[in-house]
């Protein structure tokens, strides 16, 4: 039997894993965080709640997919492929790579992969005609989906919550499938919870995609956070194999 160490000296921890109860204020404070004057017993279960140590101003919530693309277009998330706000943008950057046509309608919408220069046009012409206005449609640069190229992609719930009554900080709905990330999880999907999640991300990353992946981690809690990760680096920060594509509280 596993055991916690507490104020109160050693309790045992049930091996399917934690429950409520198992920890009390102060079994994850270090003595030497512990500030001054706060005694064991000072704070009661649900004194605290996730959140009371954020200040709200601090705390960024991304609430609309508009919102999510202007922060992910200035580097809020870091490391990122080459995206244009229009057609002309495009057009005039000389990009001759493949080009993926994504809609920012609220929740989302039509998205054209693999597309080659030549029929870029045409596709971006037929969204138009379906009544999709062109403010709405981001031109990026197509991440690969060639065989083994992807380690692995998904969504990333950061919250903390209950799963089959045991205590949860993660949940990643992944999926290790070559394809682009919204039919890969149709076709193949995985769930890991927990210190699985964590692992799973850790041990595919690059070191500095990993460091980059744990601030927005911290910034963004509750928030569930796209992310696919690639065989090789690639995008516009060096040392980085880690594309983190969404970040949504909606």
């Amino acid at each position: 039997m596993k055991t916690v160490k507490s104020s109160e000296g050693l309790r045992p921890v049930r091996p399917e894993g934690l429950r409520p109860g198992d920890l009390r204020p102060g079994d994850l404070r270090p003595e030497g965080l512990r500030p001054e004057g706060l005694r064991p017993g000072d704070l009661r279960p649900g004194d605290l709640r996730p959140g009371d140590l954020r200040p709200e101003g601090l705390q960024p919530k991304v609430l609309s997919k508009i919102q999510n693309y202007a922060l992910w277009r200035s580097g809020e998330y870091g490391n990122k492929l080459r995206a244009w706000r229009s057609y002309d943008e495009w057009s005039k950057s000389g990009f001759s790579g493949l080009v993926a046509l994504r809609t920012l309608g609220p929740g989302g919408g039509p998205c054209i992969y693999d597309l080659y220069p030549s029929s870029v046009k045409f596709h971006y012409e037929i969204l138009l005609r379906t009544g999709i206005s062109a403010n709405q449609i981001m031109f990026n640069e197509m991440a690969p989906n060639s065989i083994g190229s992807i380690i692995l992609q998904g969504e990333y719930l950061n919250d903390i919550f209950t799963l089959n009554d045991i205590v949860c900080w993660s949940y990643f709905y992944y999926s290790r499938a070559q394809h682009p990330m919204r039919d890969a999880l149709k076709k193949s999907p995985e769930i890991a919870v927990n210190m699985k999640a964590d692992l799973l991300l850790r041990l595919a990353m690059t070191p500095a995609s990993y460091e980059d992946w744990l601030g927005l981690l911290d910034k963004y809690y509750g928030h569930v956070l796209e992310v696919s990760v690639f065989d090789h680096c690639l995008g516009d920060t060096p040392n980085r194999n880690a594309l983190v594509w969404e970040v949504r509280k909606y």
